[in-house]
């Protein structure tokens, strides 16, 4: 019983969480199944999976200190690819302008806790 509430109360937050994001939030979720939504959608992807696959290898290489900080461009373009690019931007300045988001994502865990 107590399984069938918790499914119950994940389905209904992500429901809620789905309904109160953004349209533009809401297409890049999608391009995870459609990437006719977004066609860049694609190309973002594989380039993210190659900037993956890049930290991989320094980490197999240096798994202990690593490349250094803020030395992975330039180590990815000298040894390994030669690609100029991040694995992934992590700019968190424009996160916390989607309230509604962090606001579900807060009651989501709070009513974990209650449970």
């Amino acid at each position: 019983m107590r399984s069938v509430r918790n499914v119950l109360a994940v389905g209904l937050i992500l429901a809620t969480a789905w309904v109160v994001l953004p349209d533009e939030q809401r297409n890049r979720i999608r391009t995870i199944w459609d990437a006719s939504i977004n066609e860049s959608a694609t190309g973002s992807a594989e380039g993210r999976m190659a900037g993956f696959k890049a930290g991989i290898a320094m980490f197999l290489r240096y798994p202990i200190l690593g490349v250094g900080p803020g030395c992975f461009i330039e180590y990815r373009v000298e040894h390994l690819d030669g690609v100029n690019l991040v694995s992934h931007k992590l700019d968190w300045s424009g996160a916390w302008r989607n309230w509604n988001y962090w606001s579900v994502c807060f009651s989501f865990v709070c009513l974990l806790q209650l449970w």
